[in-house]
């Protein structure tokens, strides 16, 4: 039931943010056709020069794989708001981010955490309850017999 949740919520994702959460490595460049040449960066050892590039977010929705992927990193609830704020400040396949420019996507992020995070906490609570009942049963002694002799445990 939650890769369900998790494929619906993947195509949502796909539909909405698909090649729309790139930047130019030169954090002055905000369209694509500009994002070209070089310019002076900074390092540990001073100024260097780097390429420009027109590079995607490290969590993206370009393809259900990706999708996927950062579907499962929000529901682990680690750097769900970076994610987030990457996709209200998306712009369009050739426009790099601008602030707040899509707050209502905030919408889809905040609805999968409410979702995805009952499924996965029915599947945290089942694996608990699952694990207790084979505890619970050894501890009784309904476990019949051992693997190694065939024979019944004693009581």
């Amino acid at each position: 039931m939650s890769i369900a949740v998790f494929a619906i919520f993947a195509i949502l994702g796909v539909q909405l943010l698909n090649g729309k959460m790139y930047y130019c490595t030169d954090g002055v460049i905000l369209r694509r056709m500009d994002c070209s040449g070089f310019f002076i960066g900074k390092s540990t050892q001073g100024p260097v020069v780097l390429p420009r590039q027109w590079v995607p977010q490290s969590r993206n929705f370009d393809n259900l794989y990706q999708a996927m992927l950062t579907l499962f990193e929000i529901a682990s609830r680690e750097w769900w708001n970076s994610i987030m704020y990457n996709a209200i400040d998306s712009v369009d396949e050739f426009t790099g981010p601008i602030r707040d420019n899509k707050p209502y996507i905030g919408l889809y992020f905040v609805s999968f955490m409410i979702v995805g995070g009952f499924f996965m906490m029915n599947l945290f609570v089942g694996y608990v309850i699952y694990s207790f009942g084979n505890v619970k049963s050894q501890m009784d002694g309904l476990h019949v017999l051992s693997d190694l002799s065939g024979h019944a445990n004693p009581v």
